[in-house]
């Protein structure tokens, strides 16, 4: 309404000054001009214009508040709030599932029912027993595959992280809050008030890591709690296998605690850049990007003597990690980023 009256005014005191000056001009030509004819709307006029000026017409209480800024594209995400896909490899029972940095997904060994899981870009992806779960770009969780517990019936919302158990899953909220759903036991239920930085699940547990360092784990059978049970000290990640958990420390040093009747949870000397624990047996990234294996002297490496034990991984220098179970181990080359297996029964295929 304010606004309406201060143009209204702006119009009258515009009308007064032209008035004012039309007859002066009329009346000097004539020889009849009068100080007070002109003066009077040259003043009024002038007082008009300065009421109008001083209303207030936007921002404060009784104005108009200015207004949001024009809305971007339906649907559209924010450059710095996207998740960008990084090179990573996730394997489990038999399958492995990898993506490179465009965020295109490749498959080796037997597929989940996932008829979406390859389209569009994918970000992160962490793959169950029967179960596969992604992250695209824009933070959205998506599952396929068993659902009998629950656990590919990924909650609603934006998350920064996503992995899977053998019948759980869990992701981290942005503000590092974790979220497990699937079967309805400890596995699902995180340490309240904890807040992690990154997150990784196996067949039971879950551990995550805090951003000071701090390692957090749940899920574990109460008769077997060993690998819940973290060292202190600081860590730049951790890694849950199927019965021991692996940290890597602020040194570069690998950790690890829980089952050891395979040897999987005793790491050799060395500086390493990435852990990855598996059923049986872990593996780690050197310094170098070489991959050295620990453990396998359990019933995992009998089940096929013809094949390359999980502590036998290929040469040459790598760029991501996952130790697996039955089925085999996996990398991604540095070469060219492409995964390369090794470990558990034949394959008959490429990764494709």
């Amino acid at each position: 309404m304010l606004l309406t009256l201060a143009a209204m005014l702006l119009i009258l005191g515009l009308g007064g000054l032209g008035l004012g000056l039309t007859w002066g001009v009329v009346g000097l030509k004539t020889g009849q001009a009068s100080l007070r004819r002109v003066g009077t709307p040259v003043v009024l006029g002038a007082a008009m214009l300065g009421i109008s000026w001083a209303l207030p017409v936007g921002g404060d209480e009784g104005g108009i508040p200015p207004g949001p800024p024009p809305p971007g594209p339906a649907g559209a995400v924010p450059a710095d709030a996207k998740i960008r896909p990084v090179p990573m490899i996730a394997t489990h029972t038999r399958r492995a599932y990898a993506i490179d940095t465009t965020g295109t997904l490749s498959l080796w060994g037997e597929p989940i029912a996932d008829p979406d899981a390859g389209r569009g870009t994918v970000a992160r992806i962490a793959v169950g027993r029967e179960h596969l779960c992604v992250l695209r770009p824009s933070g959205r969780a998506a599952c396929w595959g068993e659902q009998r517990e629950g656990q590919a019936n990924a909650p609603a919302g934006t998350f920064t992280q996503i992995t899977a158990g053998t019948e759980h899953s869990c992701a981290l909220r942005a503000d590092g809050k974790p979220v497990c759903w699937g079967r309805k036991d400890g596995r699902v239920r995180p340490p309240e008030g904890v807040r992690l930085k990154s997150i990784s699940s196996s067949a039971r547990h879950t551990c995550g890591l805090s951003p000071e360092g701090t390692v957090h784990c749940w899920g574990c059978d109460p008769t077997s709690p060993e690998p819940c049970q973290a060292p202190e000290g600081t860590f730049i990640q951790v890694s849950a296998g199927h019965h021991h958990t692996c940290g890597l420390g602020a040194d570069l040093q690998v950790q690890c605690w829980g089952d050891n009747e395979t040897g999987a949870a005793s790491p050799p000397q060395g500086r390493f850049t990435a852990v990855a624990a598996g059923w049986t047996q872990t593996c780690a990234l050197t310094t170098q990007g070489l991959i050295r294996c620990w453990g396998c002297k359990g019933k995992l490496q009998r089940l096929d003597a013809s094949q390359a034990s999980h502590c036998q991984p290929p040469s040459g220098r790598h760029i991501a990690l996952s130790a697996g179970d039955i089925w085999g181990s996996c990398a991604l080359q540095a070469d060219n980023g492409k995964p390369i297996c090794w470990g558990g029964p034949a394959r008959m295929e490429e990764p494709r």
